[in-house]
């Protein structure tokens, strides 16, 4: 069962302003809560972090799919969210360059005179003219979001010679290329190493040529990404459940097809910039990437947090929620992390709309109100999980659709089926035809020799 996203366990201006923008740009709530929380606990990676125990340390990166049909607004959703951090990435960019332009002056320079029998001569007249007296080197390119990213492209980007220990957000608009690239030259290699982005340990690629190697100090990885139903069940294999990487994931879920008009209120807000305090608040959080080198403030929890959450995950191992011990206990492996990540990301925000940026302790408010989001995240795990063990996602377009085929009589005519379709399933009566025929292809339904079918499942 689905629940709605309590949106009354975030910040009230936060909530006030997700709501607004929801209503006024027909954007999906729960996706968009979903999203900005996301993107507020990337720009936090390089801030801050939770000692929860002296061996466990828990960050706010999070990865999240959000699972709807094409033409819902997907990709604006996650797009509002993430704005801010895309002119980040490009103001880093815009950067390098500046401070690489003596360099590629220089590179320029020794080519032109490669050949020449005087060379270093020259190179040492020329750091002379332009008043240097080293050899300028080449700065590497610091990346805070990345699109469609290689395994090899990431390890270099979290290298310590490049990324450095700060937080890098992977964004997909159709996440199963992700999980299609896995596995495409090595067995097992590319998988593997996603697996272990999600936590922050470090890590070391080993190469033929040792200057070709990745160091990696430690992970801090965000990723954020749309699919659609269709998508899930080949993202989601049975191998991919058995390892764990689904539950990775936070989901959120929309099954609304309901027509939406987007210019509805535009002309009311065509001249205000709705999430201008949004992008004010990740602008400020974004400020840690100017620093020299990730310098994390640790945060803590008092008394009362510690007994919250043995409280929460005594309640959580009592309840029942339809699902075996095994799926439960790989649910509750990685939400027991994310509660303290979720956490974090909640205290920040109440710190910053109430000025309070100098408390570092997380309150019991702050774990309460992470537990309701978790429990809505779990429900939709549990969900999304049911719907790929009835291959829902990928027969059939809906769960309408699903009923309908499972209410199906024994031997049925056409003229049944498409009268049944149009009144049950609300198509047309060629949409009907055309669903009959796309069946019998899958071979959900046979035909008889006498012009009846049936259900083969």
């Amino acid at each position: 069962m689905k629940i709605d996203f309590p949106i009354s366990a975030l910040h009230p201006k936060l909530a006030e302003l997700i709501t607004n923008v929801s209503k006024i740009k027909k954007f999906n709530l729960d996706a968009l809560a979903t999203n900005y929380l996301n993107a507020c606990g990337n720009t936090l990676l390089n801030a801050y972090e939770l000692q929860v125990a002296k061996d466990w340390v828990e960050r706010s990166n999070l990865w999240t799919i959000h699972v709807a049909n094409s033409g819902t607004l997907k990709s604006h959703v996650f797009n509002s969210a993430i704005m801010p951090i895309l002119q980040k990435d490009r103001e880093l960019r815009d950067e390098c360059k500046i401070n690489n332009a003596q360099y590629y002056e220089y590179a320029k320079f020794c080519k032109s005179i490669k050949n020449e029998e005087n060379r270093s001569d020259l190179i040492l007249e020329w750091l002379s003219e332009n008043n240097m007296t080293t050899n300028p080197v080449l700065k590497t390119q610091i990346e805070c979001a990345v699109q469609n990213i290689s395994t090899e492209k990431m390890y270099q980007i979290l290298d310590d010679d490049h990324n450095n220990g700060r937080s890098i957000l992977v964004q997909y608009d159709e996440i199963s290329g992700l999980f299609k690239d896995f596995n495409k030259f090595r067995a097992g290699s590319d998988e593997e190493s996603w697996l272990k982005f999600w936590n922050y340990y470090g890590l070391k690629k080993s190469r033929v040529s040792e200057e070709s190697s990745n160091y990696i100090n430690e992970t801090n990885v965000s990723i954020i990404g749309t699919t659609q139903f269709r998508a899930l069940y080949d993202i989601f294999t049975d191998q991919r459940i058995e390892n764990g990487n689904v539950y990775r994931y936070l989901f959120t879920v929309d099954e609304n097809d309901d027509k939406k008009n987007v210019f509805e209120d535009l002309l009311a807000i065509k001249e205000v910039e709705i999430n201008s305090e949004y992008n004010k608040m990740l602008t400020s959080f974004l400020q840690y990437y100017d620093y020299s080198s990730v310098m994390r403030t640790t945060l803590s929890m008092d008394e009362d947090g510690y007994k919250f959450v043995k409280q929460w995950r005594n309640e959580m191992n009592g309840k029942d929620f339809g699902i075996d011990n095994k799926t439960f206990n790989s649910i509750f492996a990685k939400m027991d992390s994310y509660i303290f990540r979720i956490a974090i990301i909640l205290n920040r925000i109440r710190c910053y709309f109430d000025n309070c940026q100098q408390d570092y302790v997380i309150k019991v408010e702050d774990l309460k109100n992470s537990s309701e989001i978790l429990n809505y995240y779990i429900h939709n795990t549990i969900y999304i999980l049911g719907k790929i063990d009835i291959k829902l996602f990928q027969n059939f377009s809906s769960e309408n659709e699903l009923k309908f085929y499972e209410a199906l009589p024994e031997t049925f005519t056409s003229r049944d089926f498409i009268d049944k379709a149009m009144v049950e399933i609300f198509v047309s009566k060629r949409t009907a035809e055309r669903k009959l025929k796309k069946w019998c292809e899958l071979k959900l339904l046979h035909k008889k020799s006498l012009g009846e079918y049936y259900k083969t499942s």
